[in-house]
Formats: C-alpha cells, structure tokens, sequence
C-alpha cells in the first residue's frame, strides 16, 4: 500500500507543474478579457460623452456665426442632457431676442422716415445708429457717410462751431439706451 500511495504521490507530484502552468494561463487570460473589457465600457461612456460635447462645440460655432436656427437633438438624463437643454434654450431665446430688436429696429426706422423733424439716434458710445432722410437734407449728407461712426465725424463734415458747442453742451452721461 505504501508503495502504490507513493506511485500515486508521484504521478500527482508530475500533474503539479501543468496544473499550476493552466491555472496562470486561465487566471491571465480572464485578466486579461476583464481589463479589455472594462477598457471597451470605458471608450464607449467616454465616446458617448465626447460625441455630444463635440456636437455642442460645433453648435456654439454655429451659433457664433450668426446661425441661430442651430439646435443639438440629444436625449439624455444626465448633466450632458441638462447642457444640451441649456444650450437650446439660449438659442431659441437669443433668436426670440434677435427677432423682437429687428421688429424694433424696423418700427422705429418706420417712425422716423415718415417724421417731418431732422432726427439722429445714438449708441452709447456715440456711435451713430440711425439718421432719417430729413436729417440727410437738412445737413446735405448721406447715411452711409456717418451711419456706424462717431458722431464727431459728423461734426467734422460739417464744419459748424454753433452745432458743435450745443453737441457739447449736452451731457451724453444723462442718457441711457433704449432697452
């Protein structure tokens, strides 16, 4: 019996070296298809993250160049869906915004093509904004000689020391722009 216990002993002690050597081979390659895939999870988040934030970046490009009919269609609800909704939000107010200041921008110019007074409008920067015909033939120019510009080339062109003094008797700091 000892000597059969001790055949058996080294026909084990034989198995011992391949047993261990399948063992590594079986516990690395799971590693292994654990670490790729836990990488592959990690890409796909990550491109779903990336994508939508590339699209928003594209977005705002548009949006900067003037098109505000731009909008990003993602559903998600998470903080990237929350941006999402954010962004066209803005963009829909920016074009409502823009929308209603042409509406404005055309009621006044209305107004004032059809008032019999010379008037002249304003930025904040005194920069010249708008100038009814009536303005034009009063001082004998065109729009587009002053329209945009300072109004102290206006007062260049004009050549008048009377106009001049009024302009700087008025404190353009007292007045705000229309809202």
């Amino acid at each position: 019996e000892i000597a059969e216990a001790y055949k058996n002993y080294l026909t084990l002690e034989s198995w011992k070296t391949p047993i261990k050597t399948n063992y590594i081979l079986i516990l690395s390659f799971s590693t292994l298809l654990i670490v790729f895939m836990a990488l592959w999870v990690a890409l796909r988040m990550s491109r779903g993250i990336t994508d939508t934030i590339q699209m928003l970046a594209q977005a705002t490009e548009e949006v900067a160049k003037g098109n505000l009919e731009k909008n990003v269609d993602i559903r998600r609800d998470d903080e990237i869906g929350l941006l999402v909704g954010s962004f066209n939000k803005m963009v829909k107010e920016l074009k409502e915004s823009k929308e209603r200041s042409e509406r404005s921008r055309l009621l006044i110019e209305n107004i004032l093509k059809n008032i019999n007074s010379g008037v002249i409008s304003l930025d904040i920067s005194g920069n010249i904004l708008t100038i009814n015909t009536v303005a034009c033939a009063i001082l004998n120019i065109s729009p587009d000689e002053v329209i945009n510009k300072n109004y102290s080339v206006l007062l260049s062109i004009l050549k008048s020391e009377e106009l001049k003094e009024i302009v700087k008797s008025i404190r353009i700091s007292e007045f705000r722009g229309i809202e």
